[in-house]
This record gives C-alpha cells, structure tokens and sequence, in this order.
C-alpha cells in the first residue's frame, strides 16, 4: 500500500519593466530600463498547522537597472558609458519554524525550533522527513564602464574599461537545525 499527498502553496509574482530612450542633442543620446521582479510562495496555512513538514514559505526578488549615455564627439569618435546594477535575493522560512514542536516532541536538546531532519533507510528505497530549508541569501553586482570608438577608414578601434564589484551577502542556507535522526537498513539474517 502507497500512501500519496498533496500540498497545496500559492504562489504570487509579479514583475514592472520600463525602459526610456532620449535624444538630449543630435550629439547625445541616453537610455535606461529598469526591471523589478519579487515572487512570494506561500504554504497552505491549514496544511501547515497540520503538517508543517518538508515545507516552506518563500519570498524571492531581484533589480536589474541599467543607464548608458552615448556620445558622438565626432563623426570618427563616439563615447559610451554604461552602469548597471544587478540585485538578487532569497528568504525561507521552514513552515514548523516558532511552532513548538521540539517540545511537543520532548526533545530538550535541539537547538533550533523546527522539525528535527528524520531519515529512514531500507534495504529497496527510504523515507525522509526536515523542517524544510532556512535560508537568507542576497547577491549585489554593479558595473560601470566607458568606452571609446575611433573609426578611421575601414578600421575600428574600441579601448575602455570596466569595473565590476560583487557583493554576496548573507549566504545563511540551511543555518536552522534542530536535531537529526538517521535509521539505517541494518539487519540480521
């Protein structure tokens, strides 16, 4: 006999784009766009009261923006500068998280309040239960560059520079752990 379940999670994204293009001379153009996206995933609450295993309630999100400002200085010499940023981030939260149920299990030691990781090996397959993924994780990179074109005849020489930092804040992924159990296939014959 199997025994199948289904968990119900709704799931909310959105997303806003714009982007603007502008002559500011016959000399001078700049354009932007900017995109927002933040998705938040949600767990049936009654499902979760009642069984607050292998489930989590998400939030994720990121920014992605860019400006450049193109300048022709000469028929022979055109100029770009470019800056974008790129954010990303990450939030879980283990659904049995804050809901006493170490205590309700009598286990005194744990050091986190989510459902302790339980893993049951066999000689054909196993079964596995946790409290579901904790998680905090954020990632910045910001890029500016310049660049210079110089066209003579049929050649096109193009020199800049560009700078990129990276920031990778808080990687906390799975920092919440109560306690863990494992059941190996060992028997005797």
């Amino acid at each position: 006999s199997n025994y199948y379940y289904f968990r119900t999670s709704v799931s909310h994204p959105y997303t806003y784009l714009w982007k603007v293009d502008y002559s500011l001379s016959e000399a001078n153009r700049l354009s932007a766009s900017f995109m927002r996206r933040k998705s938040k995933t949600i767990t049936d609450k009654t499902y979760n009261e009642m069984w607050p295993v292998n489930t989590n309630d998400g939030i994720s999100g990121g920014i992605t923006a860019q400006i450049t400002d193109v300048w022709t200085l000469s028929p022979t010499i055109v100029n770009e500068f470019r800056a974008s940023l790129i954010r990303q981030s990450i939030r879980n939260t283990p659904a049995s998280k804050g809901k006493g149920t170490i205590n309700a299990l009598g286990i005194g030691y744990a050091l986190g309040d989510v459902f302790p990781s339980v893993n049951i090996g066999g000689p054909i397959g196993g079964l596995s239960f946790s409290a579901g993924t904790s998680a905090t994780m954020g990632e910045t990179t910001y890029t500016p560059s310049d660049i210079v074109t110089f066209i003579h005849d049929r050649h096109i020489i193009k020199a800049g520079e560009q700078y990129e930092r990276n920031a990778d804040n808080g990687v906390d992924w799975g920092d919440i752990i109560s306690a863990a159990y494992t059941f190996g296939p060992t028997f005797t014959t």
